[in-house]
């Protein structure tokens, strides 16, 4: 007997052990034609995560893990007659199914190789099987995939290795009857009509001809997909992302029957179908049992459809489900957009069909894809302000006055945040005066006067870097969405350009030494970093004797920005403007921050949730740099926030006068032809003309 079966039977006397796990109803939800009700199975915290999950009759099985062990939870739909065993100290287990007749299945990594452990419901240890999987150029350790059983006891394994995924059978009793390799990518394994069934690239399925041993000719799938789960009568599932997709096999026809998010969950680790119940797994929302009932004729959803777009629902997955669950006449339905399918929310929204709400999260694939102001500029977006002014109970003095202003483009709010960040740039005040704040000339002046002969902010900081943080700092300087005009060849620019080639390398270029020590020898004068608490601005402190928040150089003298970390948008055009503003204020008040506070590490833009997050006590932290043992490698011990730290925020917070944008379109454009400069290719003054003719001529196309 190894290792792992050893270390498996010597529990098995405390094995098996009650386990309570409360059940909840998320509500009924409607869609389609059919009624899905879901059940919410929370087990126990010291489980871990959910690996995987299987079935055997009217019982469901999954497998939950963390650092110290495995435990193996069954349910039955209900939530109720469960019961569990745990597996301590085990080797990795990356497989795990019921067999047709009851047995427990392990797939272990152990040695570099796989062992396929049988188990009985009682603890029994049945048998173990090394995995002997012979393919040429497979001499690393194999990792599996996952795995299933079909009823006549055969399992399949799906694997990878070094480059290589395969799929290996093996007979009931352990002896491995083929395997098949392929250099294409496999997803999962599952089974259809009691054939295993291969989902491979996210966009192709392949049955397995056991006969000749190979693989069939590929279905090629419109879409691309996560997960493959096992069906009937011709039917197998697949996930997106976002949705359930039926696919019939024998008419190659796609149907979804729901979105995870209509549900309040996230997209599955595993899902099976028992009967008419669809269990679905995911690793934060616990285990979810999804009823699914034909609806009777004259049920059918009437209610109106508000249509959200993302890249990232997750911070507002639940809001949505409570928002679905409750409201009688509107539902949302969200579309989660990235990088494969961005293009086809750009061709909507080009000819102004823009979503009835845009959800923004930090930094996302929307900031990147497209400019809010720009869509604004276009009469797409509307003017958020009109809905607070409506709002009975809103107002804007319910919100952080001068965060308020500087979210406003052209007088309209087209895009607003409801939590943000400050980017903020330190200095040494014994350097660059005590006072926060700064023009170009003075940073020019400052130069002249230290001789400083070093990197702005070191070598890390290159050409195209600063440029793009100048564009990021100063967007608003260079380019008038509402008089749709820019100013790209002002003398203005040129200089920035000039300071730019002197003060900061090219890429690749100068000393890569430790910021600290840069610093402390006076070879970089500013550093940068983004703050969301308090107490965050004691990093200032462990390089500068005396920190001054100095901010970019602007021409309003405030060179910190506001970073927007979470926001929403709202089409001009929406028909159900009652609707969407009654989910989208939610975010805006006070209750929310106070529902929310534990998980806010940034600031509100509630005045009054501002006010409390000032007066929260920071937990200490520690931010290492470098690897231990890595020369130049040191630490940050953070402390508890001061009133020093509470007294430099607010008055840091009380001047932010604008937000750090990009329109990465303009951006590109500038990087381009300012390289030429740099490079010696163009002349500053042709430089700086194509960049004006090419940006006028793209902000022209957005009218």
């Amino acid at each position: 007997m190894n290792r792992f079966i050893e270390k498996y039977a010597s529990l098995i006397p405390i094995l098996l052990l009650p386990v309570f796990i409360s059940a909840c109803s998320n509500g009924s939800i409607k869609e389609g034609s059919l009624e899905y009700t879901a059940n919410q199975i929370i087990p126990p915290s010291e489980s871990g995560a959910l690996l995987a999950a299987s079935k055997y009759e009217d019982t469901v099985w999954a497998l939950y893990g963390n650092a110290e062990n495995y435990t193996i939870i069954s349910f039955n739909n209900d939530g109720q007659s469960m019961s569990s065993m745990r597996i301590e100290e085990p080797e990795t287990i990356s497989g795990f199914m019921m067999t047709y007749d009851g047995i427990i299945v392990l797939v272990a990594e152990i040695n570099n190789a796989l062992e396929v452990n049988k188990i009985g419901m009682d603890g029994t240890v049945l048998s173990t099987t090394q995995v002997n999987i012979k393919v040429a150029g497979i001499n690393n350790s194999v990792e599996c995939i996952s795995a299933i059983a079909e009823p006549t006891g055969n399992i399949y394994i799906a694997w990878r290795s070094a480059g290589i995924n395969g799929i290996t059978c093996l007979s009931e009793d352990g002896t491995t009857l083929f395997t098949l390799s392929t250099n294409e990518t496999i997803y999962g394994i599952a089974l259809l009509d009691d054939n295993p069934i291969v989902l491979l690239n996210g966009n192709q399925l392949r049955n397995i001809n056991q006969k000749e041993i190979a693989w069939s000719s590929p279905v090629d799938l419109n879409g691309s997909y996560k997960h493959i789960f096992s069906g009937d009568k011709g039917i197998a599932y697949l996930d997106d992302g976002q949705s359930l997709i039926e696919f019939d096999y024998n008419k190659k026809a796609l149907t979804r029957l729901f979105t995870w998010t209509a549900l309040g969950i996230s997209s599955p680790v595993w899902m099976v179908k028992n009967n008419s119940v669809f269990i679905a797994y995911t690793y934060q929302d616990g285990v979810q049992a999804i009823t699914v009932q034909e609806r009777k004729d004259g049920e059918a959803d009437t209610r109106k459809v508000i249509t959200l777009a993302t890249s990232n629902v997750g911070p507002i997955r639940k809001e949505i489900a409570e928002f679905n669950e409750s409201n009688t006449e509107y539902r949302i339905e969200v579309k989660e957009y990235n990088d494969n399918n961005k293009d086809s929310l750009l061709t909507l929204m080009s000819t102004g069909n823009v979503p009835d709400i845009i959800f923004f999260t930090d930094d996302d694939l929307f900031t990147r894809a497209f400019s809010t102001p720009a869509l604004g500029a276009k009469g797409y977006l509307a003017d958020i302000n009109e809905y607070i002014e409506n709002d009975l109970e809103l107002d804007q003095a319910d919100f952080q006055s001068n965060i308020f202003s500087a979210a406003m483009e052209g007088g309209k709010l087209y895009e607003f945040p409801y939590s943000f960040w400050i980017d903020v740039i330190a200095g040494d005040a014994k350097t660059l005066g005590p006072e926060p704040g700064w023009t170009f000339e003075d940073l020019q002046e400052t130069m002249k006067s230290i001789n400083f002969d070093g990197y702005l902010f070191g070598p890390n900081m290159s050409r195209d870097t600063l440029l793009d943080l100048m564009l990021y700092y100063n967007m608003d300087e260079y380019v008038d969405w509402e008089t749709g005009t820019c100013s790209f060849n002002s003398i203005n620019f040129q200089n920035m350009l000039k300071f730019i080639e002197k003060y900061a390398p090219a890429a690749g270029e100068g000393s890569h030494d430790s910021e600290q020590k840069r610093i402390a020898d006076g070879r970089q004068l500013l550093m940068r970093q983004r703050v969301g608490i308090p107490n965050y601005l004691q990093v200032f402190d462990f390089f500068f004797e005396d920190a001054v928040l100095k901010g970019f150089p602007t021409s309003s003298g405030c060179g910190n920005a506001i970073i927007y970390d979470r926001s929403f948008s709202i089409s001009a055009n929406t028909k159900y403007s009652d609707g969407v503003w009654s989910f989208v204020r939610q975010f805006y008040t006070y209750d929310y921050y106070l529902s929310h506070q534990e998980s806010f590490d940034v600031f509100p833009i509630n005045s009054k949730a501002l006010e409390h997050t000032y007066q929260k006590s920071g937990e200490p932290f520690i931010i290492r740099v470098g690897s231990d043992g890595e020369e130049g490698a040191f630490k940050i011990e953070v402390g508890n926030t001061t009133e020093n730290d509470i007294k430099r925020i607010r008055s840091l917070i009380s001047v932010l006068d604008r937000v750090g944008r990009r329109d990465y379109n303009i951006s590109d454009i500038v990087q381009e032809e300012a390289n030429s400069y740099f490079t010696k290719q163009k002349t500053l003054q042709e430089a700086t003309d194509l960049i004006q003719n090419r940006v006028q001529i793209y902000i022209d196309e957005q009218k």
